[in-house]
């Protein structure tokens, strides 16, 4: 039986999707300004409606990273990086997303090299505000792994659990506020876990999924053996049904006057 720690350690970082927004440096707002919150979100917004960057010119422009623009199939310019690993899409509205890092640190460093490589093709007075990490994904494969009958460990938990393999292989567990951070495991024993927007929220689902895995091994025990029990007595009265009414003789037909 795994330990929550020894799922969590052989857990695997391969997602972490961070986003920002770029926008022009704000030289003319006051300290109280830059304290209120809503004063910012509106500025923000301001600046969104009325600064639409030219994403052909940036792409024509970017020398530190590769650059793609092909607007008729995507409506964002893709930029990436390959020392570390990591892309990016920005849009006409200043919004900046990173995806493919395998650290928060790495997809931190990321945003900052974008940004500058932005602020550079435009000719400099840009900065990037807003940074959130929006996602983590993370892989794993349990240690002592079995025969997983997904069918029976949706029977045990059907108020957290959604599975249709006609629809995608793995048995989702959902946690959490509106259900959004999700552990899907498959056959396999493997494991991804997703929804979450840091590491310690990470360990969490890692300790809920463990403890929901580790009841749910015990129970399929027993639920097996009892459904193969009833499998055997169904068919053994099926045998039974079987044998006695081919013993019996059938009922000869003798005819009447009347026929």
């Amino acid at each position: 039986m795994e330990t929550t720690d020894q799922i969590f350690d052989s857990l695997k970082l391969v997602n972490v999707v961070i986003t920002g927004q770029v926008c022009r440096v704000s030289s003319n707002l006051t300290n109280d300004e830059e304290d209120d919150s809503h004063f910012a979100e509106w500025q923000r917004y301001q600046q969104a409606q009325n600064n639409k960057f030219e994403l052909a010119t940036i792409a024509s422009r970017i020398q530190e990273a590769s650059a793609e623009y092909y607007p008729r199939n995507f409506a964002a310019l893709k930029l990436c990086r390959t020392h570390p690993f990591s892309k990016a899409l920005f849009f006409r509205s200043g919004k900046l997303v990173c995806v493919g890092n395998v650290t928060q640190e790495i997809g931190r460093t990321s945003m900052d090299f974008f940004s500058r490589c932005i602020d550079r093709a435009l000719g400099g007075g840009y900065e990037l505000k807003n940074v959130k990490t929006q996602n983590i994904v993370a892989t794993t494969q349990l240690t002592n792994p079995v025969a997983m009958d997904l069918n029976l460990l949706a029977r045990l938990y059907p108020n957290n659990t959604q599975y249709e393999p006609e629809l995608f292989p793995g048995c989702s567990f959902r946690y959490g506020h509106n259900w959004r951070k999700v552990v899907n495991i498959f056959n396999s024993g493997k494991i991804v876990m997703t929804g979450v927007k840091s590491i310690q929220d990470m360990k969490m689902l890692a300790r809920l999924f463990h403890s929901d895995l580790y009841k749910a091994r015990h129970r399929m025990g027993i639920m097996s053996a009892v459904d193969a029990q009833q499998r055997e007595a169904s068919l053994k009265a099926l045998r039974a049904s079987v044998s006695s009414s081919s013993s019996e003789p059938h009922a000869q037909h003798h005819p009447t006057p009347s026929d």
